[in-house]
């Protein structure tokens, strides 16, 4: 099959979950989340959740406490890649900002009341119309600076938050 098409045809499997991520509806998010991963979905995630089996558990775990301390939460995509490996594996990465009013405690992160964002990368391996891996890199210490928690000496290069145009 031509490479093109098989990058469109990835995408289009995962336009559902990208659309209700954008404005974050529980109901909605859940609903893609239960369509489009395996029940036995792993999922890696970086400290401190670590890996997680099937989209309950990434649901409950992950998500829910994300909305609740970001009620208006929103994730804006940035980079979307999609492609074939060698060993024939079809993953999509994804690479943006989750953006929201922090109005209640994440991971023991005070709330500041205020806008705040956390980078995220997380990548999706699909086998036959499902999800069956994701890999989860987000940009906690990043929210941690944004809250004034940062435990650890002051970072040297500058920051920036990358806008969504």
């Amino acid at each position: 099959m031509n490479g093109k098409i098989e990058h469109i045809r990835l995408k289009e499997f995962f336009r559902p979950l990208r659309e209700s991520l954008v404005d974050f509806s529980e109901g909605n998010v859940r609903k893609s989340i239960d369509s489009l991963f395996s029940s036995d979905a792993i999922i890696r995630m970086c400290h401190p959740f670590g890996d997680l089996k099937g989209p309950d558990n990434f649901f409950d775990y992950v998500y829910k406490p994300l909305i609740i301390a970001m009620p208006d939460l929103e994730r804006r995509d940035l980079i979307i890649l999609a492609g074939t490996t060698p060993e024939g594996q079809d993953w999509i990465g994804t690479m943006g900002n989750y953006m929201g009013t922090f109005l209640s405690t994440f991971l023991d992160i005070p709330a500041t009341g205020h806008l705040a964002h956390m980078r995220y990368h997380e990548f999706f391996r699909f086998q036959n119309g499902k999800i069956t891996e994701m890999q989860v890199i987000w940009d906690i210490p990043e929210l941690m600076m944004l809250a004034k928690v940062w435990p650890m000496a002051p970072q040297l290069g500058a920051f920036l938050c990358t806008q969504v145009q």
